[in-house]
């Protein structure tokens, strides 16, 4: 690597000291060239690298989220794990992984609580020293987050936690206390939230506790787009603010900020050294004009039978047996007559959505791996459980020769055309990578035109989605047209689309085997000036069509079905849509009808019954359990679930994991955990505690 234990610091001038505190572009910080700093690439995320794309990405492993790997109790599991997802690091040039994620299970509708490890302070610090230990141990940065108290979704970059000392010491701090006294972490990102009044990024109180109490000297970075001043976020001692280009760290801002005397050279020498030590420890220090060059994502996923093994047992080690009765479980009768039921059992959710959302190389299903299992299993119906009409690919629809055209114009035009490309799906999205020849990320329209084939006869549900205007024309004829105003969240489209789908009133009638052209036109959306600055800019447009499904029907087929086997095994649960980053859950409840499944599928099975919950926080039992014979909760449990599942039931291996958070009885609207003081509150006796289990005799 060259003379990297030399002095950088002291070679910087003041401007480029300066440069080095913000980010090129959305992953990479700043590199100089001259003095031999590369840049470091960052990714999310908590189960998996997604690398640079959102979308269209190259797969990466993905292993179980966090309420899983808390529920496992397994320190040493978690720090093998870890590792895989270094080696995914390297594989795609990444030295930063966005990660862990470490907030505390306080708000039971948090959306991202899957991500966390727990409601105890204890346990969530030292899960969290595993991760990042066994990340850093492969030399790959890690940023344990949100500091502070970022336990609530809806409202975050507005929100203010007000909480008195003590429990902000004993259960906010807590584990971020832990996890710097036993793994060092490199980085520390803040929350977008406040504390007490300050902003968590220009918090002088939060950060004055992690350098001067604690000892921290790691590099503290902001959330993304989570830096909301110059002055107060050098003061309280931000050292980096991402994403690039800056928003408030511009050299000549902060040369005014000096010569006014509101930041002092001693603050920008102190973050400028954290940064570089950080760039040190990734390996991105080399000789003075030749930094170490970037490298470029690898293509294929990290696919060896260790790293897929570890993955599975992870699985197994977070499965948590919430009840078994009459001795249910394990299934050992490999002749028994077994039916599978519910949407999980073939399209399961592998991890919840946003920063931790992948393309994953592949999903061992339940339903694959039970009917391998057992011989005499059939595959019953399930319910809708969507809560965007899906993409038509998702739907069996034949779709040929997805072509996207963009226009610097309001309207497509020959002459304004200025960029073609083919896309894999009915979906777009415009985060940080803007075609070349695009003018204004604001002002510009697309054409996305394609073709389908439905292979049945049916009505059709048709949405569009996106931050802008939009139009979708079926052989020339508009059947669905949006008009948007500027009161819209760009960001919704990255995290909660469901804000932004409008349906059309009446489904399509589509015939099989005839070749339909459709052309979706979309318009770009303004920044509101209140987001300017305070959230992702995202551009795009989604088209869902589907096959609308009749649950009357499917339920009554489950029941018959049901009536005919030894065992039904119900698979429900969330995903994606219901539980994710940039919003809270609704409610408890499982979506849609997934209850009623279980329900009829109960009542009707003559045998036993077994419910499998693929959900990534606790959701409402009360309606069913006392119905069925046995309960597993998988969480989300990364691409080997089904295998896992497989083994659990059949009893090759025990479910041995314990709850990392309370199961709460009902959440009533009046109180304070959340951002909004009417917000949900809890109420009511816990159904489940944790550390709970029941056990396989």
């Amino acid at each position: 690597m060259g003379s990297i234990d030399r002095d950088i610091s002291g070679e910087l001038s003041l401007e480029d000291a300066v440069n080095l505190l913000s980010g090129q572009d959305f992953w990479r910080t700043r590199a100089n060239e001259v003095l031999g700093l590369g840049s470091l690439k960052f990714s999310d995320g908590p189960n998996g690298v997604r690398g640079e794309d959102w979308i269209n990405g190259a797969p990466s492993v993905a292993i179980p989220c966090g309420t899983a790997l808390g529920a496992s109790f397994d320190a040493e599991l978690i720090s093998k794990l870890a590792g895989v997802l270094a080696r995914e690091c390297r594989r795609k040039g990444v030295h930063g992984l966005l990660a862990p994620t470490m907030n505390i299970h306080r708000y039971p509708l948090c959306g991202r609580n899957f991500e966390s490890f727990s409601e105890d302070p204890l346990l969530t610090g030292l899960v969290a020293a595993s991760f990042v230990n066994g990340l850093q141990a492969q030399g790959i940065a890690t940023s344990p987050k949100h500091f502070l108290a970022n336990e609530a979704e809806n409202g975050r970059r507005w929100s203010d936690s007000v909480i008195e000392q003590r429990a902000l010491r004993e259960i906010y701090l807590e584990p971020f206390r832990i996890v710097v006294e036993q793994a060092d972490p490199w980085c520390i990102m803040t929350a977008y939230n406040s504390v007490n009044g300050s902003f968590c990024s220009e918090s002088q109180n939060l950060l004055s506790i992690l350098r001067n109490e604690w000892r921290y000297n790691g590099a503290v970075i902001s959330d993304w787009f989570g830096t909301y001043s110059t002055t107060e976020a050098f003061n309280a001692g931000l050292d980096l603010e991402m994403p690039g280009p800056t928003k408030f760290r511009e050299y000549n801002k902060v040369l005014e900020a000096m010569k006014r005397g509101e930041v002092q050279k001693d603050q920008i020498t102190g973050s400028t050294t954290r940064v570089i030590d950080l760039l040190r420890k990734t390996g991105r220090v080399g000789e003075p004009g030749f930094p170490p060059p970037l490298k470029a994502e690898e293509p294929d996923y990290l696919n060896d039978a260790n790293s897929r093994l570890l993955i599975r047992k992870a699985a197994e080690s977070s499965m948590v047996l919430l009840k078994n009765e009459r001795d249910t479980l394990p299934l050992v009768h490999r002749n028994t007559t077994l039916a599978v039921f519910g949407h999980h059992a073939t399209e399961p959710s592998l991890f919840g959505g946003g920063s931790a959302s992948l393309k994953v190389p592949y999903s061992s299903t339940p339903w694959d791996s039970l009917s391998k299992t057992y011989r005499n299993a059939t595959l019953g119906a399930g319910v809708v459980v969507n809560r965007l009409v899906p993409l038509p690919i998702e739907s069996g629809l034949h779709i040929e020769n997805i072509t996207l055209l963009w226009y610097n114009a309001d309207q497509p035009s020959p002459e304004r055309l200025f960029h073609s490309q083919e896309l894999k799906d009915t979906l777009y999205m415009l985060v940080e990578h803007a075609p070349d020849g695009l003018l204004d990320r604001s002002d510009f329209c697309t054409s996305m035109k394609f073709e389908l084939v439905a292979q049945k006869t049916g009505s059709y549900n048709l949405s569009l989605s996106g931050p802008g205007s939009a139009k979708c024309l079926l052989d020339d004829r508009v059947v669905l047209d949006v008009e948007r105003d500027l009161n819209v969240s760009t960001e919704d489209f990255l995290f909660d689309r469901s804000k932004l789908e409008i349906c059309r009133d009446e489904p399509l009638l589509l015939e099989a085997g005839r070749t339909y052209r459709l052309d979706v036109l979309s318009w770009s959306s303004k920044h509101k000036a209140q987001n300017v600055n305070r959230e992702f800019f995202i551009q795009g447009c989604r088209l869902g069509l589907a096959l609308a499904c009749d649950d009357d029907i499917a339920l009554t087929r489950a029941e018959k079905l049901a009536e005919t086997v030894d065992t039904a095994l119900v698979v429900v649960g969330t995903g994606t849509e219901w539980e994710s980053e940039g919003f809270d859950r609704l409610s408890m409840q499982l979506p849609r009808r997934q209850d009623e499944l279980i329900l009829r599928v109960a009542k009707a099975c003559q045998g036993q019954t077994i419910v499998v919950v693929n959900a990534g926080s606790p959701i409402d039992t009360s309606t069913w359990i006392d119905e069925v014979d046995a309960v597993i909760y998988a969480w989300f449990p990364g691409m080997e679930f089904g295998n896992a599942l497989a083994r659990v039931i059949s009893g090759e291996v025990s479910p041995c994991a314990r709850l990392p958070t309370t199961f709460w009885d009902t959440v009533k609207a009046r109180t304070h955990y959340t951002a909004n003081p009417r917000g949900p509150h809890i109420s009511g006796p816990s159904l489940l505690h944790p550390l709970v289990g029941a056990q396989i005799t």
